[in-house]
């Protein structure tokens, strides 16, 4: 995949995370969910930035069980990252609220399957 289509679906994952999470925050006036939304978006969308530079690396070794290791090892580092973010939110909070805890989803899946996307098209241009 190249850096030009990369940083144009990074763009539309973010914009459409963001209107999405934006429909949740409308009307609620916590500004807890909004911080906690922007963090969340902020922090996958440098994650997603870090794996396609260091899959780009991976691939120009041409070691398969390399790149594939990155792929298991950023999904066991998301995981283990938003159990963590849940169990900061609920400490700090008191409780986490459905509207954090579906913003944060929203968040997750979309960078999710923009990771799988662009992980897939890029494993494929390099063989």
């Amino acid at each position: 995949m190249s850096l030009n289509k990369f940083i144009f679906l990074w763009l539309a994952t973010i914009f459409i995370s963001s209107g999405l999470n934006a429909l949740l925050w409308y009307g609620t006036g916590e500004s807890v969910i909004i911080t906690i939304s922007t963090m969340s978006i902020l922090i996958f969308a440098f994650l997603s930035v870090v794996v396609y530079f260091a899959g780009e690396y991976m691939l120009k070794i041409a070691n398969k069980q390399l790149y594939l290791g990155l792929v298991l090892g950023n999904m066991g580092f998301k995981m283990l990252m938003s159990v963590a973010m849940m169990l900061i939110i609920r400490s700090r909070v008191g409780s986490v609220c459905k509207t954090v805890f579906l913003s944060f989803l929203i968040t997750y899946l979309a960078f999710t399957f923009f990771e799988a996307y662009f992980m897939l098209k890029q494993s494929d241009s390099k063989k």
